[in-house]
């Protein structure tokens, strides 16, 4: 898997997409197709959202165009091995 973009909402609350540009504008290629997206990695599932409805909705949004979601929580010994 090949790292080509990250959307990072620093400092922005996951209660709902309407004030997090990043996560709209990830949501936003992946609709256009103008990407080669094909997963979306997440640090841990409630990183993406907190917003149950929203959530939902941006996963739904994603399987129709074809992108997996894949939330990992990652552990310190595996993060230095990589």
């Amino acid at each position: 898997m090949v790292v080509v973009r990250e959307f990072s909402d620093e400092g922005k609350s996951g209660k709902n997409v309407d004030g997090r540009p990043q996560f709209k504008e990830m949501l936003e290629l992946i609709e256009a197709r103008t990407d080669d997206i094909d997963y979306v990695l997440v640090f841990k599932l409630s990183r993406f959202g907190r917003n149950a409805a929203d959530v939902l909705s941006s996963l739904q949004k994603m399987q129709d165009f074809g992108v997996n979601q894949n939330g990992r929580r990652l552990r310190i010994r595996e993060k230095l091995r990589e």
